[in-house]
């Protein structure tokens, strides 16, 4: 996965793109995803960590924190949630029956009712 960091009215230190970086190494299902774009933000004590993923599936988490690594940490731990979500729901969708073979079994249990 591409990660791009970039920060805006603020200096990137090598310090936090490296958290950046090792904290969405950690997310599950990262395999669906092929880019990460993460910007950092200063605003008045407040630190703004938002994060736009793409790939199989489009996402994106926000976080506003005191501190500059609570909000990064806080921004991934949504996104893995939202991952997570998105993950069952593909998971859920391919476990059920296709519709074509319930009505299949309907059709035939009413023949053998019909033949008795």
């Amino acid at each position: 996965m591409d990660i791009i960091v970039s920060a805006r009215h603020m200096e990137l230190s090598e310090a936090m793109k490296n958290s950046v970086i090792a904290s969405l190494s950690n997310i599950n299902h990262s395999n669906l995803l092929t880019k990460a774009e993460v910007v950092l933000d200063a605003d008045h004590k407040k630190f703004i960590a938002e994060i736009v993923v793409k790939g199989k599936v489009s996402l994106e988490a926000k976080a506003e924190m005191d501190d500059m690594y609570q909000a990064i940490d806080k921004a991934v731990d949504r996104l893995q949630t939202q991952l997570d979500k998105k993950f069952a729901k593909i998971i859920d969708n391919h476990k059920g029956t296709h519709l074509g073979k319930v009505e299949a079994k309907h059709a035939a249990k009413s023949l053998q009712t019909e033949e008795e």
